[in-house]
């Protein structure tokens, strides 16, 4: 907890240094639905798209959280059609951890 908001994303205290190729299927579906799990229960979806990414998550994660009706926060570039749809958008972090100083506005 940090400002007085609950980061429910598990995968950032993990050591991610096993490859993608080297996990089981058990393991890999354990993640994938623990992940699941916590964008069902998140107020906010965060996607940081300042980096390209390849493997794909962020984007399956950010379409769920629109299914979902969740807002969004994008931060960094639009990396695709998807990423101007119900969101806002910021430049970096050091703004987004002001806003959540402030209080979010969703």
């Amino acid at each position: 907890m940090r400002l007085g908001h609950t980061v429910c994303s598990n995968w950032l205290s993990e050591d991610n240094a096993q490859a993608f190729s080297e996990l089981t299927t058990k393991r890999r579906q354990m993640y994938s639905y623990r992940d699941v799990g916590e964008i069902v229960s998140c107020d906010i979806l965060m996607i940081d798209t300042q980096e390209e990414s390849t493997s794909g998550g962020r984007e399956v994660e950010y379409g769920m959280a629109l299914a979902l009706g969740k807002p969004v926060w994008v931060i960094g570039p639009d990396r695709n059609i998807f990423h101007s749809i119900n969101r806002r958008q910021f430049d970096d972090w050091v703004v987004v951890l002001k806003e959540l100083e402030s209080g979010p506005k969703l």
